[in-house]
């Protein structure tokens, strides 16, 4: 039985890393939102290789989770999928995330349209965000 057990667990593995079978866009989106902190770190890091733009708006809700694995690999997935910069460190005080996390909240309510966090506004003023395509 033991044989049998091994043997599944190899072809799992050989599953999620050489085919990149990973959670389906919904189970994604379940584990971003999961009580695991493990979880969900996980799922950023999954939706950041599959470019799962239908994850961004949850992963601006975790910039500032209470877990700091959870908001760094948050933050790296936000970049790696939208291509936008941010001065943001999981570290940083809890103010600053919030700032940060503000203006990604409204740089999605603009519909990803308009300026981009980072560029400069009508009173000369920039965000905290650049935008790496530019």
């Amino acid at each position: 039985m033991n044989d049998h057990l091994i043997t599944f667990c190899v072809v799992a593995v050989i599953c999620v890393v050489v085919t990149g079978c990973g959670p389906a866009g919904n189970d994604l989106h379940a584990m971003l939102q999961s009580e695991d902190p493990t979880e969900r770190a996980r799922a950023a890091t999954e939706a950041a290789r599959i470019q799962d733009e239908s994850a961004v708006g949850l992963l601006i809700e975790r910039l500032t989770d209470i877990d700091i694995e959870v908001r760094m690999m948050s933050a790296i997935a936000l970049e790696e999928i939208t291509g936008i910069e941010m001065d943001y460190r999981a570290w940083d005080p809890p103010q600053h995330r919030q700032q940060v996390q503000r203006e990604w909240r409204e740089w999605l309510a603009r519909g990803r349209s308009g300026p981009e966090p980072g560029h400069t506004n009508d009173d000369g003023a920039t965000g905290r965000m650049e935008n790496l395509q530019s």
